[in-house]
């Protein structure tokens, strides 16, 4: 590969990363939304439930077995699977875990953006960036600080991940 292949390879896995860490922020809010209670929302999904469907900002529970909901759900497991992984002793650790966790939910084989390394590598490379980039790796920061962490998300993709699985 030239050096030039290279560098566009890069540059492609990069815009990639970028779109998914986009994603990741939107899936972020909604998994968010999910776990907080109905009366701790201050939005409108916080009203009770009632019969009357024409009631603009009222709550429905989605039909679980609905075959459009089961599809959205198996897309969103990898990221729900990122917020619900286990909280680690640093920062580092819960990113490690939390993108781990993204992979083993990924059932479909989905992500073509990135390639864990190794939990000792990537440790390594979490342990050599500034406590503010350490800290956007983990889902839930990133999902509370999305313009400062989206900001710097492009460039630590490239410190930490190894290039995508081809």
């Amino acid at each position: 590969m030239t050096s030039t292949e290279a560098n566009r390879s890069r540059k492609s896995a990069v815009v990639t990363v970028v779109a998914v860490a986009a994603i990741f922020a939107v899936c972020a809010v909604i998994v968010l939304m999910r776990r907080a209670p109905l009366a701790a929302r201050s939005d409108t999904a916080a009203q009770p439930q009632v019969e009357n469907a024409s009631k603009p900002g009222v709550h429905y529970a989605l039909n679980k077995d609905d075959e459009h909901v089961k599809q959205v759900e198996a897309k969103m497991a990898p990221i729900a699977a990122r917020f619900d992984a286990p909280q680690g002793k640093t920062p580092c650790e819960t990113a490690y875990n939390g993108f781990q966790a993204f992979l083993e939910a990924d059932a479909n084989g989905h992500n073509t953006t990135f390639a864990l390394p190794s939990r000792e590598v990537f440790l390594q490379r979490c342990s050599a960036l500034k406590q503010d980039e350490q800290l956007c790796l983990g889902a839930a920061y990133q999902a509370r600080h999305r313009e400062q962490c989206q900001a710097m998300y492009r460039g630590l993709s490239e410190k930490i991940f190894d290039p995508a699985p081809k």
